[in-house]
């Protein structure tokens, strides 16, 4: 019997053992403290320009992510301190259709500037929900505007009507309660 492989990365016999060995490989990177799922969004308005420049939608939604984390968290009214984060981007949805986002995996806290490992101030959240998606929608269309306007100035302009109209809609950031062992 010779086994042919599928490929799936689902499948038990293909890929799971590279699955394992990588979230073992991220395992060890990650610190011994709580961590939250946050999941960030872009509108399916967007898809059309994630089609014609991939790279730089991607490298904006990973920088707008962090730079999202980051400031909340910084903020002493959220959590006082610079948070760890890791995410993972994906393009399509369980049914396979165009749909982007970043999961993320966000420290429940940050370090001080002096060092010390401070916990948010909120129960289950580093920062509320609205403020959350507000300021990541806000970083991501000024990152978006000032790299497309760099790159290609002509296609910034023609698509310029279809960014301010995901201006006027709520982005989604989902985020669940924190875990002891992630």
């Amino acid at each position: 019997y010779l086994y042919k492989s599928c490929g799936n990365n689902q499948c038990p016999k293909c890929q799971s053992i590279k699955r394992i060995q990588w979230q073992d490989k991220l395992a060890s990177k990650m610190l011994k403290c709580p961590y939250q799922h946050i999941i960030f969004t872009i509108p399916h308005e967007l898809n059309y320009i994630a089609r014609a420049h991939p790279k730089l939608v991607y490298g904006v939604l990973f920088k707008a992510a962090w730079y999202t984390i980051d400031r909340l968290a910084r903020d002493p009214e959220n959590v006082g301190g610079t948070p760890g984060m890791t995410g993972v981007l994906h393009t399509f949805g369980s049914d396979l259709k165009h749909h982007i986002h970043l999961h993320t995996l966000v420290t429940f806290g940050g370090v001080s500037k002096d060092g010390k490992w401070l916990y948010p101030k909120r129960k289950n959240k580093i920062a509320s929900y609205r403020k959350i998606c507000s300021t990541f929608k806000t970083n991501f269309i000024k990152e978006l505007e000032r790299k497309l306007s760099q790159s290609d100035p002509a296609y910034y302009q023609t698509v310029k009507g279809l960014i301010n109209s995901v201006k006027e809609v709520r982005w989604c950031v989902h985020n669940t309660p924190p875990t002891a062992h992630t």
